[in-house]
């Protein structure tokens, strides 16, 4: 099954909003299902977005893991997404054709808050080398105080998720708005946007949202 994935952090100073498509195609058949999250909950103050290929044990072994170990925090929980999607592409590796890997692609955003509540953006690929490395992106480095980052996979190599979501929000924001509601609008039209071109992207939308005090609670 290939995830065909819009993903998007957004971080504001007071908190991290997640989103993601719901639609998923199967390969095989060409079944769409529309209501495929793509949004995790890891802990309290950390979550998941994931893109690409079909992960379905992903988000709950890293989960169990976590709870195991009492690990609440982001920066204690990277490293487990790390060591877990790694394996689960090792078995994919050994268990799938060498030409479907070739074409396939995993990519996960870790987001939340670390040990101090400061927020933090790691994130893994399938095609760094070598695979899934550790990185992370530096948030609030200049004056600003709204952190995007999206990933868009089935959309072609010349999109700008990120750029398009900024983009909207820009034009949908004003003084009076409901921000949360200004980012969920500009995720929806980015979604309709580049699900007219790339029909992999598309179905419901899932948001959630980590606050540094009330932590992870789901929007939509």
């Amino acid at each position: 099954m290939n995830l065909g994935t819009l993903i998007s952090t957004i971080i504001t100073k007071e908190n991290i909003y997640l989103f993601s498509d719901g639609r998923t195609v199967n390969l095989d058949n060409g079944e769409i299902n529309n209501l495929h999250t793509k949004v995790h909950r890891l802990s309290k103050f950390c979550g998941l977005l994931v893109a690409g290929v079909y992960m379905p044990d992903l988000s709950s072994q890293v989960s169990t893991i976590a709870s195991s170990n009492n690990l609440i925090y982001v920066n204690q929980i990277a490293d487990v997404v790390q060591k877990v999607i790694s394996k689960i592409w090792e078995y994919l590796e050994k268990n799938n054709p060498p030409d479907k890997i070739a074409a396939s692609r995993a990519f996960a955003f870790i987001c939340g808050y670390d040990n101090f509540f400061i927020p933090r953006l790691y994130y893994v690929d399938s095609q760094t080398a070598p695979k899934f490395t550790i990185k992370e992106r530096l948030l609030f480095s200049e004056k600003t105080d709204l952190e995007i980052a999206a990933m868009s996979t089935g959309s072609g190599e010349f999109e700008n998720p990120t750029q398009m979501l900024t983009d909207s929000i820009l034009k949908l924001y004003n003084y009076d708005s409901v921000i949360e509601n200004v980012f969920l609008n500009s995720f929806d039209s980015v979604k309709e946007e580049l699900s007219k071109s790339y029909p992999k992207i598309g179905g419901n939308t899932f948001a959630s949202k980590i606050n540094k005090i009330l932590g992870y609670t789901n929007i939509q």
